[in-house]
């Protein structure tokens, strides 16, 4: 029976792990709160932060920075945002998935101000978005464009802890060097975990177990067969449990 139990016990926990991260982000500080900018400044490169890894171009900002057009009225999200400025530069995090399935990832993204001169600033970019070294969409931004919610990306991968990135790729020739994408509410929810014929497989095999661990008690009980059976022959009624032999005798 510890067969079964095992199988048993794997089942349960695949559902609820499923059932735990159902609708969760798995994204941590997907908008971007963390740390918090200190009161008079506007925007920060490269912050120190648990959860993102910000390259050399890339920081947070908040609705006073220059980074917005003025129009805005706050941030989709919270306080605060993630900037991207120039091509290579990009926001990374590992992400921890708790079972193998398809996932689906939101976010935000709107372009640079330009600050009135566009000659040296904007936000014209290339972006892309990666998991591990897997492009999983791609998208661009244009100059003095409040962040608006992208069509949601679809894909499925492993249990385990994964690399998201959202990445500059490239920004328009003869555009300056500074300019930067704008990223806000980035999250990572579950739609379906585990496949079905996973779960099928892991039936049969509690089925096939049950029935295996059954054989072997019977066995040891000595009730498995008559002496001089051969097994090939099948069970007797005798190995059968015995409401099965009375319900035969009864039916005799």
């Amino acid at each position: 029976m510890r067969e079964i139990s095992v199988v048993l016990a794997v089942l349960f926990l695949l559902s609820v792990v499923a059932g735990d991260a159902w609708g969760q982000n798995l994204v941590v500080n997907g908008s971007f709160e963390n740390p918090s900018l200190s009161p008079g400044v506007a925007y920060q490169y490269q912050p120190p932060s648990s959860d993102w890894y910000y390259s050399g171009g890339a920081g947070i900002s908040n609705a006073n920075g220059e980074f917005v057009w003025p129009p805005w009225d706050g941030v989709p999200d919270g306080k605060q945002f993630c900037f991207v400025q120039g091509a290579g530069n990009y926001v990374s995090e590992q992400v921890v998935f708790p079972a193998s399935g398809h996932y689906k990832l939101n976010y935000y993204a709107g372009g640079r101000y330009d600050n009135g001169d566009p000659q040296i600033y904007g936000g014209d970019t290339n972006y892309g978005l990666i998991l591990d070294s897997t492009f999983l969409g791609f998208g661009t931004t244009t100059s003095n464009t409040a962040m608006t919610e992208q069509e949601p990306l679809y894909f499925s991968t492993a249990a385990g802890t994964h690399t998201l990135e959202l990445l500059v790729t490239s920004t328009p020739l003869n555009e300056p060097a500074d300019e930067a994408a704008l990223f806000d509410a980035v999250s990572i929810t579950l739609i379906s975990t585990p496949e079905p014929s996973t779960l099928t497989l892991l039936s049969v095999g509690v089925v096939c177990l049950a029935g295996y661990a059954w054989r072997r008690r019977q066995k040891r009980t000595g009730k498995s067969t008559l002496p001089d059976q051969d097994e090939s022959e099948g069970p007797s009624i005798l190995s059968m449990p015995t409401r099965w032999t009375e319900a035969a005798r009864r039916a005799a």
